[in-house]
């Protein structure tokens, strides 16, 4: 889930239409897994943006939901902590893996 409260997220799960997720991230950092397998999930999701506070716009859209997301980024992040013995350093590894499949359309502003 994104960094919507459960309440939030509730309510985004019940919405009969399309809806896209706008929140800020304060460190500019590029849209997360946690916020690319919210909008997998959702098929209501369109799209994620996220502002930095520097002024970056980051948007995410148009995910292949036939894709087998978190299974592969399971296997990447299980194979990257044997090598990395990080787990921080292991999700941001599984995470460009899966920006560099390109199974969704990224823009930065």
């Amino acid at each position: 889930m994104t960094g919507l409260t459960e309440k939030q997220y509730q309510k985004v799960k019940e919405y009969n239409g399309k809806c896209v997720i706008v929140h800020n991230h304060p460190n500019s950092s590029r849209i997360s897994y946690k916020d690319i397998l919210t909008m997998y999930k959702n098929q209501n999701i369109e799209a994620v943006v996220a502002v930095g506070h520097d002024g970056s716009v980051q948007i995410v859209s148009n995910i292949n939901r036939k894709f087998i997301l978190e299974s592969v980024w399971e296997e990447a992040y299980n194979k990257y902590v044997q090598i990395y013995k990080d787990k921080t350093v292991s999700e941001h590894k599984a995470t460009d893996l899966i920006y560099e499949l390109r199974i969704f359309k990224t823009e930065i502003r």
